[in-house]
C-alpha cells in the first residue's frame, strides 16, 4: 500500500495516470482483501478506478519472483509505461537466494525509471 500511495502521490503531482499491477495465480480471499485496501487507498486520493484481470500468467516454477519480474517488465514493454513505483517486502538473502527478487530484476532490467518503495 505504501507504493501504490507514493505512485498516487507522483501521479497527482504531475497529472499522470495509474495503472494498478498485481501478479497471483489465482483469486482467492486473500486477494479480494487486497483489492479492499487498495479501494480505501483509491478512495483516499478519490480516484475512481476499474479493476482488470490479466489472465494467463503462469507463476508456478521455482524462481517466482524472478517470474514476477520478468512479467512485470513485458507488461510495462506491452502497454508503453513510462515509469515503475513497486513495493518490496524486503526478504532475507536466504529467500532471495531461493525465491530471486522482483523487485530486484526490474531495477537491473528496465528501460524505464523503477522506484522500489519498501
Amino acid at each position: 500500500m505504501r507504493a501504490l500511495t507514493h505512485a498516487l502521490e507522483i501521479a497527482e503531482s504531475m497529472d499522470a495516470t495509474v495503472d494498478i499491477v498485481h501478479f497471483s495465480e489465482f483469486e482467492d480471499e486473500a486477494t479480494a482483501d487486497l483489492r479492499s485496501m487498495i479501494d480505501a487507498v483509491l478512495a483516499e486520493f478519490d480516484v475512481d478506478a476499474e479493476t482488470e484481470i490479466v489472465g494467463d500468467i503462469h507463476l508456478s516454477d521455482f524462481q517466482v519472483s524472478r517470474r514476477i519480474g520478468e512479467n512485470i517488465l513485458k507488461l510495462v514493454e506491452k502497454r508503453g509505461y513510462d515509469q515503475i513505483v513497486m513495493g518490496h517486502h524486503g526478504a532475507g538473502l536466504v529467500d532471495e537466494v531461493i525465491l530471486g527478487s522482483a523487485a530486484k530484476k526490474v531495477v537491473k532490467e528496465s528501460n524505464v525509471p523503477v522506484t522500489v518503495v519498501p
